[in-house]
């Protein structure tokens, strides 16, 4: 779904006209073609109109993102809710053939880390990675990862590979 498209999903949602979507945030020629997708918007106004009407942001993002989000992007997401979903189940053909598409990824090092070391903890082999990948977890990734924010909730991935490699801290000498 387009941003337009989620702008007036909302707006139907709420039952309100544009006129009063709006609000004089912005024009109503300009925003009629934002939803018709012929024109965009600001980020200052669309966050303008979201406010506006108590629209929860993380759930407009939620409508946008796989109109706008790469296809590596979308398939690395789709791979985590199938791992999920596997070891909620605790399918162990699943897993493993999670592992092998996540594998496959281009790019993604840090969920590539995360599924490796969440499936050895499964497998009851976490004691078991190389003394390389571990090294090479915690030296180059993790810490790479927390040092490029000012604060540890800048990202949840690095938080998510962080708690997943937790043990794996403990079996590093």
């Amino acid at each position: 779904m387009t941003i337009g498209e989620a702008l007036k999903h909302q707006r139907i949602r709420l039952g309100l006209t544009q006129d009063e979507m709006i609000q004089g945030i912005i024009h109503k020629s300009h925003y009629s073609k934002i939803e018709r997708g012929i024109e965009g918007i600001s980020a200052e106004s669309l966050f303008k109109i979201l406010f506006a009407h108590h629209i929860d942001v993380d759930s407009f993002l939620e409508l946008i993102k796989n109109e706008y989000i790469s296809e590596n992007e979308k398939r690395a997401e789709e791979l985590e809710n199938k791992v999920r979903i596997a070891f909620n189940t605790s399918d162990k053909n699943e897993i493993e053939n999670c592992l092998q598409e996540v594998l496959k990824l281009p790019g993604n090092k840090v969920f590539k880390y995360r599924i490796i070391v969440a499936i050895a903890t499964f497998r009851g082999q976490l004691d078991e990675l190389s003394v390389v990948i571990k090294e090479d977890i915690i030296k180059e990734d993790i810490i790479k990862e927390f040092t490029r924010h000012d604060t540890w909730l800048g990202d949840i991935d690095a938080l998510r590979l962080f708690g997943n490699c937790m043990q794996v801290f403990e079996t590093v000498k």
